[in-house]
């Protein structure tokens, strides 16, 4: 007895075939493809290119971006240090566009010149009278950790990502407003055909 066999088993969808790529619609010679088509095609393969370029570019900023925090990050190296700071009171626990931490009053000596002041920490369990190490600059002012490898790396690798990213968001918005125009003019002509076939213009048809 024959096996029935399922006659949607096995089919390529239209979209995978090598003749609905853009590329093949641009390059056709079927009668069917219009002008429409082929603009739009062409702007769907230009959209790839761009993409494709992109890549370089975005290694390229990564290595800049990289360059630069390298750079910052031995500058820093430089005039930031840390000296033993001892509190003065309890710390406070603050709220701050970055998160959560604390402040402290504190104390501490760079250089033979003391120095004494409000200062952020991360330890919100600090007591008057605890020590805790301190960063400051080259004046002996309290300032903020300098840039780690760790951190040089993850920002210079998310401003290429974002850079990519923007890129094909400029790209993607181009393409979709290049359809909708060509849609618009497609429909039209598929209107003026329709008219064309019925006799429905009344004489005053324009392309």
């Amino acid at each position: 007895m024959r096996r029935a066999t399922n006659p949607a088993r096995g089919r390529v969808s239209p979209a995978l075939t090598p003749r609905c790529w853009p590329i093949a619609r641009l390059l056709s010679r079927n009668p069917l493809v219009r002008r429409n088509d082929r603009i739009e095609a062409l702007t769907l393969c230009l959209a790839t290119a761009l993409a494709l370029v992109a890549i370089p570019f975005s290694f390229l900023v990564h290595s800049e971006v990289h360059a630069a925090q390298t750079a910052a990050m031995e500058r820093q190296a430089q005039t930031i240090h840390t000296v033993q700071a001892t509190a003065v009171d309890d710390a406070s626990a603050i709220v701050t566009e970055a998160g959560g931490g604390a402040m402290v009053t504190a104390r501490w000596t760079y250089n033979s010149v003391p120095h004494n002041g409000s200062v952020d920490v991360d330890d919100g369990s600090i007591n008057a009278g605890d020590r805790f190490d301190l960063w400051v600059d080259d004046a002996g002012d309290a300032t903020h950790a300098p840039l780690t490898a760790v951190e040089a790396a993850l920002g210079s690798v998310l401003t290429a990502v974002a850079f990519y990213l923007a890129v094909l968001s400029l790209i993607a918005l181009l393409v979709f407003g290049a359809r909708a125009v060509l849609r618009r003019f497609r429909h039209r002509a598929w209107d003026i055909d329709l008219e064309l076939l019925t006799g429905s213009g009344g004489g005053h048809l324009h392309r």
